[in-house]
């Protein structure tokens, strides 16, 4: 890579399966950069060893020697309680993920760069928790992550982008919208979105899917029809699952047999028994009807994001159609997921389904917001800076002057400056975001302030009742669901996070608390509440359940950084 001195941003796609890792080139294009290994992706799994790690291909390959040593879909686990230890250290979901990030930092190292800011891209239904362990980790990897994006957003603005342009050289205007499905299957997780895109930005329309529903599940089903089979034919072969170490080489078959399957109508497995190595036969037609289930699942998914689409457009009074239907995700290489595409949506929507770098446009998206917000950020800071030195000078040259610094520190021209700083990314909250009441029943409810797929940032308030006279606090619970119901049973939710409200002495029962929630594009919450009697403000810390502190992140930094990356 050429010496480069412009602010630089990478985009992270850190994955279940796979992970990946990208730059804006010297061209303004977004490009990957290769791991240690030389993969532009990067198996995300960790093996370890005492006092060392090896991630990726390699570790996944240790798994059948050693799989009490192996961790892999840790992604399923961000934002929880988990936890292992390897070799006297405690590991969480944060600080093996740090690793995988570590890994393909080094990658980029190597070739030259200098990783610091970063995009992280995840699902776009994570919580609040899972969000807050994303940004976690990359801390504990020692980078600076400016912002933690959903991934179809990221998928949509590698697509949209390009669209985009093509708007404005077609002539179609400013005021043309194009429609975008994004049906995103990964390794462990799916997302579908539908996303306006226009010649300033994409705008999310809404969003839902499944953080357990991924490739992973097509090979445990395509792993289990391995074994019925070998059971029916070799009954007496013993049974792989036994035993940790030939379980874990299973695991390894079934991921290669997958991928003949999507090359060849039938494939044959060798299968380390017990009792010897045994090959199996199987079709491409038994592996889609094994995983028939799993597909319709997401079926049911883009059907409802389809219909809340059409319905949003209507209320707006905008078109319904819809323009492009992009496959993205790695498992979108299997051809039952293009067959079912094409079968069910290509003639009802009349759109051609594409396949759209499966593997790298959503670490090739979250490069380009990075470096739109890097170029926006900048923008903000050029300007404040020369309307301090020159306070008296025109708004419009300040810009002009603002724009041209700032094409010459990134090397670009000013037009692509100008359209950087208009672009905008628009979302919307992935979740229902409500906080713990008492109904008329004196039955604890979540009341929903925030409804999913409510454009986002959003400002959210609503008045409650003190229950009870002379309370010194108030515990304000929040909470996030998937309903579109205003009061949601508890039991159809996840508790966020909880803080606690002091309050002025001496308020009655009935006294209103006004409680204010604001959401940012980045899924980030900040709670607010006033005492609307003595008409008090308060920001209240607001604590997200199961989340790592700044201490605590310190510390796994230090437990990691003592770890050595092997072979590399």
């Amino acid at each position: 890579m050429s010496e480069n001195t412009k602010p630089m941003v990478y985009g992270i796609d850190l994955g279940t399966t796979y992970s990946a890792i990208s730059y804006m080139d010297d061209s303004n294009n977004a490009t990957i950069i290769n791991n240690p290994d030389g993969g532009q992706i990067t198996a995300s799994a960790v093996f370890f060893e005492e006092g060392n790690y090896t991630v990726g291909d390699t570790a996944k390959e240790s798994a059948s020697i050693d799989p009490d040593n192996f961790v892999g879909l840790i992604k399923r686990e961000i934002g929880s309680k988990w936890r292992k230890e390897f070799f006297g250290v405690e590991h969480s979901p944060e600080s093996i993920s740090s690793l995988i990030l570590k890994y393909m930092v080094k990658g980029a190292e190597m070739a030259g760069h200098s990783v610091k800011d970063v995009v992280i891209t995840c699902p776009a239904y994570f919580n609040e928790a899972e969000r807050a362990a994303t940004k976690a980790a990359g801390e504990i990897a020692g980078l600076n992550v400016l912002a933690v994006v959903d991934e179809p957003i990221a998928a949509a603005i590698s697509y949209g982008l390009g669209m985009a342009g093509q708007l404005k050289e077609s002539g179609e205007g400013d005021c043309s919208t194009k429609q975008v499905i994004v049906y995103d299957l990964g390794g462990g997780t799916f997302d579908v979105t539908v996303i306006n895109v226009a010649p300033d930005g994409v705008q999310v329309v809404c969003s839902d899917g499944d953080h357990k529903l991924g490739g992973a599940d097509w090979d445990n089903a395509l792993r289990d029809v391995l074994l019925d089979k070998l059971n029916l034919d070799n009954p007496d072969a013993g049974d792989p699952m036994s035993d940790p170490e030939t379980a874990a080489a299973l695991q390894l078959t079934v991921e290669k047999t997958k991928k003949s399957l999507s090359q060849r109508e039938t494939a044959k497995a060798t299968i380390a028994c017990p009792d010897g190595k045994v090959k199996v036969s199987v079709t491409r037609e038994e592996f889609e009807e094994a995983t028939r289930t799993l597909l319709e699942r997401t079926i049911s998914f883009t059907d409802a994001m389809i219909e809340k689409a059409r319905s949003i457009a209507k209320d707006n009074g905008s078109s319904e159609k819809i323009d492009e239907f992009l496959l993205v995700g790695g498992s979108t290489y299997m051809p039952q997921i293009m067959a079912m595409v094409e079968s069910r949506y290509k003639d009802s929507l009349g759109v051609e389904p594409k396949l759209y770098e499966p593997n790298y446009a959503v670490s090739k998206g979250a490069a380009a917001y990075g470096n739109i917000k890097a170029i926006q950020d900048a923008f903000i800071k050029k300007m404040e800076e020369l309307k301090e030195k020159e306070p008296d000078k025109p708004e419009v040259d300040i810009e002009d002057k603002a724009k041209q610094e700032l094409a010459d520190e990134f090397g670009l021209e000013v037009t692509t400056i100008t359209e950087t700083i208009e672009t905008k990314v628009r979302t919307v909250a992935s979740k229902s975001i409500g906080i713990r009441v008492l109904n008329k029943e004196k039955k604890p409810v979540c009341y929903n302030l925030i409804k999913k797929q409510t454009p986002v940032p959003c400002c959210k308030s609503q008045q409650f009742p003190v229950s009870e006279a002379n309370a010194t606090t108030l515990p304000l619970v929040v909470f996030s669901n998937n309903m579109d119901e205003v009061a949601t049973e508890l039991d159809y939710c996840v508790e966020l996070g909880n803080a606690e409200m002091a309050l002025t002495p001496g308020l009655p029962a009935g006294a209103k608390i006004e409680v204010i929630f604001s959401l940012d594009e980045n899924g980030r919450l900040e709670l607010t509440a006033r005492d609307i009697t003595n008409d008090k403000h308060i920001t209240v810390e607001f604590t997200v359940t199961d989340a790592l502190t700044e201490g605590e992140i310190d510390e796994i930094k230090k437990k990691v950084a003592e770890l050595e990356m092997a072979d590399v």
